[in-house]
C-alpha cells in the first residue's frame, strides 16, 4: 500500500490527498539590495515551507560570499564567510548578526534592523529587488520497508529550488531532469501555478540500498548570465558519506562552467600553481593534508562569485570542503575573453 500526502501552495490537486495551512504555505527566493549603513550589500534569502530560511549575501565592493543561518533568537540571522577554513568551530569574531525589526517574511518589500559584528553595531536597510526570476520549490520524502533486505527500512528525500519554466526553460529542465526521472511529475510541477510542492510518500516496499539518502539543491546567487547553485547530499548505510559543493551554470545554456570555460588554456597550470600555494598558507602545518594539495587539478570544484571565483577542494573523504576566493582583478590576466564577456568585465 502506498500513502501520499501532497502539500501544494494553498491549491487543491484532485488526484492526491492535499494538506494546506496558510501559516506554512510560504516559499520565496527573494533578492534584496540594501546597505549596512553606507556599505552596499546584496542578499539572496530563501524562505521554505514550515518557516525555516537560509541564504547568502555579499558586500557589493568585495563580492565574497557569506552563508546565512537562522539565528538563535526570533527574527535574527547569523552569517559566516564561506571561505573560512573549517578545521575549528566557527569563530565568534567572524560571525555577523542581523536583527530584524519586523518578522522576517517574503511578502515584505523592505526590512530594517541592526547589524552586529563583535562590538560594532550599525543600522541596515534591505529593499526587495523587483528585477528577479520566478523560483519554485519541490520536496519529495519517501519512506518504506524492506523486509527481505539487509536494510529493513529506507528513506529518501530530495528537495530542489528551481526556476519556473516561464523564467528559464533551460535551467528549469537542467535542474529538474537531472534529479527527477518521473516525467509526469516534472510536467505537473511545470503546469501548476503553485510556488511550492511537498510530497510525503509511505511505500510498503521501497528499498534504495541505504538506510537514508538526502539531496538538497538551492540557489547561492544569480545574475543575468550566471547561476551559482549549491548541492548538498548525505547517504547513510553502515557509515555516512556526504558532499556539499557549489557549481556555476550559464543562464543561456545551463552548461556547468569549468576551468576551460573561465581561463585561457595556456594559463590553467599557472592558476593551479597559485592555488596550491594559497592552500598551503591556509592549511595548518600540523595536518598531513599537504600530501593531497598537489593532487588539485582542473577537475576540482570551481564556481563564480559576484566579483571573483571560488575554488573548493576536500583533501580527504570525510573532511569538509575548503573554499578559497580569488578576485577577478587578481585573476584578470588568466581569464579568457568569452568568460570576461559573460561576467561583463
Amino acid at each position: 500500500m502506498k500513502k501520499i500526502i501532497l502539500i501544494i501552495s494553498c491549491t487543491f490537486f484532485a488526484l492526491l490527498v492535499v494538506y494546506a495551512q496558510s501559516a506554512k504555505c510560504q516559499f520565496g527566493l527573494i533578492k534584496y539590495k540594501g546597505k549596512i549603513r553606507e556599505y552596499p550589500i546584496t542578499m539572496f534569502l530563501t524562505f521554505y515551507p514550515g518557516g525555516s530560511y537560509s541564504g547568502y549575501y555579499y558586500y557589493d565592493n568585495s563580492g565574497q560570499l557569506f552563508q546565512i543561518e537562522k539565528g538563535e533568537k526570533l527574527n535574527t540571522l547569523m552569517s559566516f564567510p564561506i571561505e573560512q577554513y573549517p578545521t575549528k568551530n566557527k569563530n565568534a569574531e567572524d560571525k555577523e548578526l542581523f536583527a530584524f525589526v519586523d518578522t522576517l517574511s517574503s511578502d515584505l518589500m523592505q526590512h530594517t534592523g541592526t547589524w552586529k559584528k563583535g562590538n560594532r553595531t550599525l543600522p541596515f536597510l534591505l529593499n526587495k529587488d523587483s528585477s528577479q526570476m520566478e523560483w519554485k520549490y519541490f520536496s519529495n520524502s519517501k519512506k518504506g520497508r524492506c523486509e527481505d533486505e539487509y536494510f529493513t527500512s529506507s528513506e529518501e528525500t530530495i528537495s530542489l529550488v528551481y526556476p519556473s519554466i516561464q523564467s528559464s526553460k533551460i535551467l528549469n529542465e537542467c535542474i529538474l531532469t537531472k534529479f527527477i526521472s518521473d516525467k509526469p511529475l516534472i510536467q505537473y510541477l511545470n503546469s501548476t501555478s503553485s510556488y511550492h510542492t511537498v510530497i510525503y510518500e509511505d511505500i510498503e516496499k521501497f528499498c534504495t540500498g541505504f538506510w537514508e539518502t538526502f539531496l538538497q539543491g538551492d540557489v547561492v546567487f544569480y545574475t543575468d548570465s550566471v547561476l551559482t547553485y549549491r548541492l548538498k547530499s548525505f547517504t547513510y548505510a553502515n557509515n555516512g558519506d556526504s558532499y556539499d559543493y557549489m557549481i556555476s551554470m550559464k543562464i543561456s545554456s545551463g552548461k556547468i562552467l569549468t576551468y576551460e570555460d573561465m581561463f585561457k588554456i595556456n594559463t590553467i597550470d599557472s592558476v593551479l600553481s597559485i592555488l596550491k600555494n594559497k592552500y598551503k598558507k591556509i592549511i595548518l602545518e600540523e595536518t598531513d593534508e599537504y600530501n593531497t594539495i598537489d593532487m588539485i587539478d582542473k577537475s576540482s570544484n570551481i564556481y563564480v562569485a559576484p566579483n571573483g571565483i571560488y575554488f573548493s577542494n576536500r583533501f580527504y573523504k570525510l573532511a569538509p570542503f575548503v573554499h578559497l576566493f580569488m578576485s577577478f582583478k587578481e585573476l584578470e590576466d588568466f581569464l579568457n575573453e568569452d568568460f570576461k564577456n559573460l561576467i561583463k568585465i
